[in-house]
């Protein structure tokens, strides 16, 4: 699967994992090595509200992660149902993007259609972004984070507060997430 990163000026990055710290990791990078872009997005979202940081970042898009790149590693239940509370996304295309992210999924031409590389970059689990050589911090550890990425730690920079009514998964879809090696990853840093 193709996957999604932000590479750094010191050479260290971090994977796209949404709902999991990517906008809190951007702003740091920004305010880090970024001075003219991290007043550029604060000025954008003064002027027009929420715009994520990231935007102002460099997207980097490869087959495999880079060595070391740093994941941010949410519940995988609770990640998902972030993710379809702030987006609204329908049943069919979370079904879709399970199915295809764990094994096999069938879908119509409209939903296929409306399923873009990003939307499976939200919704895809954990392990369909991750590698095994990644550097994983358990979530919302962002002072961990900034450390290994070389980055400042500011406490009050914690963006991207939820937003929308999270409602439970369906059942189908959290026995399939229960079942992956995204809560295996999950579980291994809540034992350590």
């Amino acid at each position: 699967m193709i996957k999604l990163f932000y590479r750094l000026p010191n050479g260290k990055c971090f994977a796209h994992v949404s709902r999991s710290g990517t906008t809190t990791l951007a702003a740091h990078a920004l305010k880090e090595f970024y001075p003219t872009k991290n007043r550029e997005w604060k000025r954008e979202k003064l002027l027009n509200g929420q715009r994520a940081p990231q935007a102002y970042l460099t997207e980097n898009w490869a087959s495999k992660l880079p060595k070391g790149c740093l994941v941010m590693v949410r519940n995988p239940i609770d990640r998902l149902q972030s993710m379809i509370a702030r987006n609204s996304y329908p049943n069919e295309l979370v079904e879709f993007a399970i199915g295809a992210s764990t094994g096999e999924a069938t879908t119509d031409r409209d939903t296929s259609r409306r399923y873009s590389i990003l939307k499976h970059q939200h919704l895809a689990p954990l392990h369909c972004i991750a590698e095994e050589d990644s550097h994983f911090v358990r979530f919302p550890d962002f002072k961990d984070a900034c450390n290994y990425l070389g980055l400042n730690y500011e406490p009050e920079v914690h963006l991207n507060a939820q937003r929308g009514t999270v409602k439970e998964l369906e059942y189908s879809h959290q026995d399939k997430l229960r079942n992956s090696m995204s809560m295996t990853i999950w579980e291994s840093l809540n034992n350590n």
